[in-house]
C-alpha cells in the first residue's frame, strides 16, 4: 500500500520544513536592516562581497577549506566581520587586541575551537542562504570569481550602488545581494524561475519519498 502522503509529511517532513521557512524569512528579513550578529560573543555585521575577497586573499580555510583551521584562524575571521573594525589603524589595532584578549580568555568550554568553528559555519550558512546554484543541505560559500560577474549584473539592472543603501556594490551584505540577484532572475524567468531554498529542498525530498512509495506498489510486468 503505497504511503499516506499527508502523514508522512506531518510526521517526517512538517517541523523541519517549518524551522527551515522561519530561519529563512528572519534571515531575509535582517537582510535590509543593519543587524548585529554574534560570534564567540562578539559583535559582528554580516558578510559582504568585500569581505570575501580579504578573506580569500587571507587563506582563510572557515571559508574556502583549503586547511587545518586553528586558534589564529577563528581570530581572523571573527575581526575580518566585526562591528568595530573600522577607523583608522591605530583604533582598529587597540580594538583587535582587546577582542582577541575577551575571546581567548572569557571562553568556558572543554573544545572552544571547536564550539567556535561551529559557530561561525552557522553563520556562514545564514550569509549564503540564497546564494545562487546551491544543491546540498548546508550553504556553502562560493568562490570569490562569483564577484565580477554578479556586480556587473546587479549594476546592469540597478545602478552603481544599493537602491536601499547606496553604499557600493561591495560592501552590500550578502544575504542583501543574493535576494536582489533572485528578484532579477525570478522577473527574467517568469514561470520557469525555480527557488532552491532549504525549504524547496525538504519539499523536493518529500515528493520524491512518496513517488518512490507508488512506483514501489506498482506490480512488475515482464
Amino acid at each position: 500500500m503505497p504511503v499516506d502522503a499527508q502523514a508522512l509529511w506531518a510526521d517526517k517532513y512538517a517541523a523541519r520544513f517549518a524551522e527551515a521557512r522561519f530561519r529563512e524569512d528572519e534571515a531575509r528579513e535582517a537582510a535590509f536592516f543593519d543587524a548585529t550578529h554574534r560570534l564567540c560573543g562578539e559583535p559582528v555585521r554580516a558578510m559582504t562581497p568585500r569581505d570575501m575577497l580579504v578573506l580569500q586573499a587571507l587563506g582563510s580555510p572557515l571559508v574556502y577549506a583549503s586547511g587545518q583551521i586553528t586558534a589564529a584562524h577563528v581570530l581572523q575571521f571573527i575581526w575580518a566581520v566585526h562591528q568595530e573594525n573600522r577607523g583608522n589603524w591605530f583604533v582598529r589595532f587597540f580594538r583587535r587586541g582587546r577582542m582577541i584578549r575577551r575571546v581567548a580568555h572569557e571562553r568556558r568550554s572543554e573544545n572552544p575551537i571547536e564550539d567556535a568553528i561551529a559557530e561561525i559555519s552557522k553563520y556562514i550558512s545564514t550569509m549564503f542562504l540564497d546564494a545562487p546554484g546551491g544543491s546540498s543541505h548546508e550553504s556553502k560559500p562560493l568562490g570569490a570569481c562569483w564577484l565580477a560577474p554578479a556586480m556587473v549584473r546587479l549594476g546592469k539592472h540597478l545602478g552603481p550602488h544599493d537602491p536601499f543603501s547606496g553604499s557600493s556594490w561591495a560592501d552590500v551584505p550578502l544575504p542583501r545581494v543574493w535576494q536582489y540577484l533572485k528578484s532579477i532572475s525570478a522577473s527574467e524567468a517568469g514561470a520557469k524561475f525555480k527557488d532552491y531554498s532549504p525549504s524547496d529542498r525538504i519539499m523536493s525530498e518529500w515528493m520524491e519519498e512518496v513517488n518512490r512509495s507508488i512506483q514501489e506498489e506498482k506490480p512488475n510486468h515482464v
